[in-house]
């Protein structure tokens, strides 16, 4: 008696292979874009909870954002967690959670928020750049107007902020890079929070451009010009272009 099952004809094999590598091709760039949108969430979610905490910094200090060097060619030295550094005032923008981890972040050097999901790199050297607008006199990042001396290196207040709105306090330091390199045309987005509270993730075209050079030739930093890190006219100037 023949039994009623058959096999499969190869050209059956062959269209169940073909379907199952459509269907694979329209999941895998629905799964990337979902894990790139979490891995986004994530660092807004950082950027968010940072500047908080800088703000709960000016609660504490009259309105005074972050100033955590001596406005000095010397530097200031702070240590947590064994970890240590000697800081000068445009150094501060990747070393601040040494200064700030003790009495901020309960001890923790080794916080995750301090690093975008993914980072390789652990302690307290930031991936996220606290915006060197902050730790300089506006006229310091207008060009008819900075003098390279000690004398425009202050903090600045918060009510000093012309447009909160626009103007950044941090951004991630990987693709702020990355749009630099490619001269503001990187195809992915920059992740900043904003003074008014806000995190985003918005194309370099949407960025004003950084002042040339960022603080080249004076205390070191970071000196290439970045959005949001070299605002020109600092604190107030505008990082969001409209």
């Amino acid at each position: 008696m023949k039994s009623g099952r058959r096999g499969w004809t190869i050209v059956e094999v062959v269209i169940v292979i073909v379907i199952v590598g459509l269907l694979v091709s329209l999941l895998v760039p629905g799964l990337h874009y979902g894990r790139s949108h979490a891995l986004a969430s994530v660092t807004l979610a950082n950027l968010r909870s940072h500047t908080q905490v800088f703000f709960v910094y000016a609660g504490d200090y009259q309105d005074s954002l972050p100033f955590l060097a001596v406005a000095s060619v010397e530097p200031t030295h702070h240590s947590a967690g064994g970890y240590s550094t000697e800081m000068l005032v445009f150094t501060q923008y990747a070393s601040w959670p040494i200064a700030m981890a003790g009495e901020y972040y309960g001890g923790n050097v080794h916080s995750a928020s301090f690093h975008p999901p993914g980072s390789n790199e652990v302690g307290p050297i930031s991936e996220y750049w606290y915006s060197q607008s902050f730790v300089a006199d506006p006229k310091f990042w207008m060009r008819e107007y900075r003098e390279y001396s000690t004398t425009q290196l202050r903090a600045v207040m918060i009510h000093e902020v012309v447009f909160p709105s626009s103007k950044g306090l941090f951004i991630e330091r990987d693709p702020a890079l990355e749009s630099w390199r490619t001269h503001h045309n990187a195809p992915g987005k920059l992740n900043f929070s904003l003074v008014d509270g806000a995190a985003k993730s918005s194309p370099a075209s949407d960025l004003q451009r950084a002042y040339p050079g960022g603080c080249s030739g004076f205390l070191l930093g970071p000196i290439i010009g970045l959005p949001v890190l070299h605002t020109v006219d600092g604190v107030r100037g505008r990082d969001i272009s409209h």
